[in-house]
């Protein structure tokens, strides 16, 4: 039975993870994020490594975030108060990390190998906001944005703004 369980979650990580890339495109903010309403500058002055480094491990964060919410009721995790640890260690159903040396039931996790640091702000910290506002900008040093609302996770550009994931017009297909 714990197979068929560890490959039906796998499957199903999977699966988020293909959905993930699709997912910037019609996500509730993409009308905020679209490209007619970017800034040039923003598309286009990021290196296309960085561009696409960054896309990988948000897209990658998005999943393994939709996968935590499975394991732990629908719950998200909360960033605003363990940042990136619940996704990066162990946890049980209430999202409480193993302490060392006591056992846990059921242990779920890591859902990340380590902490994803964002290569445009050279951040991993995370600003969690009860809801994104359309003028949003960060002030501080972060590399990420957390929508509680709806459980969407955003990169950060070096000047606070949300990270736009539109290829520029020469990588569009």
């Amino acid at each position: 039975m714990n197979m068929q369980k560890s490959i039906l979650i796998i499957v199903g990580a999977v699966v988020l993870c293909i959905l993930g890339f699709a997912f910037a495109k019609y996500c509730p903010l993409g009308s905020k994020l679209g490209a007619a309403s970017a800034d040039a500058s923003s598309v286009t002055s990021f290196d296309p490594a960085a561009r696409k480094e960054l896309i990988t491990r948000v897209h990658t964060a998005r999943a393994q975030i939709e996968l935590y919410k499975i394991h732990h009721g629908g719950a998200c995790p909360e960033f605003g108060k363990y940042g990136w640890k619940q996704l990066v260690n162990e946890t049980d159903y209430k999202g409480q990390t193993r302490e060392p040396g006591k056992e846990m039931v059921n242990p779920s996790g890591p859902y990340l190998m380590s902490t994803p640091t964002n290569p445009l702000t050279k951040s991993s910290q995370v600003v969690s906001l009860s809801s994104i506002p359309d003028d949003f900008k960060a002030t501080g040093t972060y590399g990420f944005v957390f929508d509680e609302s709806n459980g969407h996770i955003f990169a950060l550009t070096p000047d606070g703004k949300i990270f736009d994931e539109t290829p520029p017009a020469a990588d569009a297909p």
